[in-house]
């Protein structure tokens, strides 16, 4: 399941709250409500549990884990604000599906031992030949 299919799922539970907001946008930003507040109820919503705890570990909107809130102010329009808020949960839904690749731990191949090795010797050597052109007799 990806962020687009579980946002489908949930697209009748997310509310949104309109506000006048504050920043670029001159008269029409003082006369029209253009910022815009998304909520998610996660206790109430319809996904199965393992979800909803996946989506409350990753959560970090609220004190609460259980109300999802972002809030977008930074657009001059509220359409552009509102999709900004739908992108946060979107952010939110793709860092809890998130599965990290899991290591495999390998030894390190024959020559690229062989080929440390040699490197670390030159280097002794170099050091070496430079510590005794120090000597000189006075």
């Amino acid at each position: 399941m990806n962020a687009k299919t579980l946002l489908s799922l949930i697209v009748h539970e997310v509310t949104f709250k309109y506000f006048t907001a504050s920043g670029p946008g001159g008269q029409n930003l003082q006369k029209n409500k253009t910022g815009v507040q998304l909520f998610w109820d996660i206790g109430a919503s319809s996904l199965s549990e393992d979800l909803k705890n996946k989506i409350r570990r990753v959560n970090r909107s609220t004190k609460e884990a259980e109300l999802v809130q972002f809030k977008s102010q930074t657009e001059r329009s509220l359409d552009m604000n509102k999709k900004n808020a739908i992108n946060k949960l979107m952010k939110l839904f793709e860092a809890a599906l998130f599965v990290p690749k899991i290591r495999k731990a390998t030894k390190p191949t024959r020559s690229s031992v062989r080929k440390r090795l040699t490197d670390k010797r030159e280097h002794k050597d170099l050091k070496s030949s430079r510590r005794s052109n120090k000597i000189s007799e006075w």
